[in-house]
């Protein structure tokens, strides 16, 4: 299950990070989303590809409350994305982070649940690399917020 949510919450910050590419007024932040759309779409790859190999699904019930009992799962409301790609200058830049890094922040707590009480060595390994990098991307993010 912790693949299939990752896949899910994976797709919502590539989308985020396309539009942070194309409507940031910082190159730095422009600069992050495009390594978080690199690294995601990667990270997509892999996830997908285990999921066939084992014969799972690679897909999700988006119901947060399906996932209750596992960690939930941190999905950015459609509105708030839709009302991100309205914005622009400034209002855009700090948006865009604040939401990404409550995202970031999603994604390290589902991740701990998996090294937690996960059984499969590799899950658990990609789980722990998320810890590490989205860390550090939130500690990135929120200096660029100040």
């Amino acid at each position: 299950m912790f693949a299939q949510m990752m896949i899910a919450h994976l797709e919502q910050g590539v989308d985020m990070a396309v539009v942070a590419k194309a409507k940031a007024t910082r190159q730095e932040l422009r600069d992050l989303a495009a390594a978080v759309d690199s690294t995601q779409r990667e990270e997509l790859t892999t996830l997908k590809s285990w999921l066939q190999t084992w014969g799972k699904p690679t897909t999700t019930d988006h119901n947060p409350n399906a996932h209750a009992h596992h960690g939930g799962l941190p999905l950015i409301d459609a509105k708030v994305l839709n009302d991100l790609k309205d914005l622009s200058g400034a209002e855009f830049d700090t948006t865009y982070l604040n939401l990404m890094t409550g995202h970031q922040g999603g994604a390290v707590e589902m991740a701990r649940t998996e090294i937690a009480d996960g059984s499969n060595p590799e899950t658990k390994a990609y789980a722990d690399r998320v810890v590490q990098s989205r860390q550090a991307q939130v500690s990135q993010m929120l200096g660029l917020v100040g």
